[in-house]
């Protein structure tokens, strides 16, 4: 393993952490954005009674 290689290694490794941070963060933005619409349809629509 040439010192080169372990740089590149350490680039992808860092990437793919910075890619999984940002897909973390977008489907948890996703989760609470389904929610915030739900809670909304139902107050909209909620039972009079």
């Amino acid at each position: 393993m040439t010192e080169q290689q372990c740089r590149l290694c350490q680039l992808i490794n860092n990437d793919h952490s910075q890619d999984i941070k940002h897909l973390n963060k977008f489907m948890l933005n996703k989760k609470q954005t389904s929610y915030k619409i739900k809670k909304r349809f139902q107050e909209q629509f909620a039972d009079p009674s």
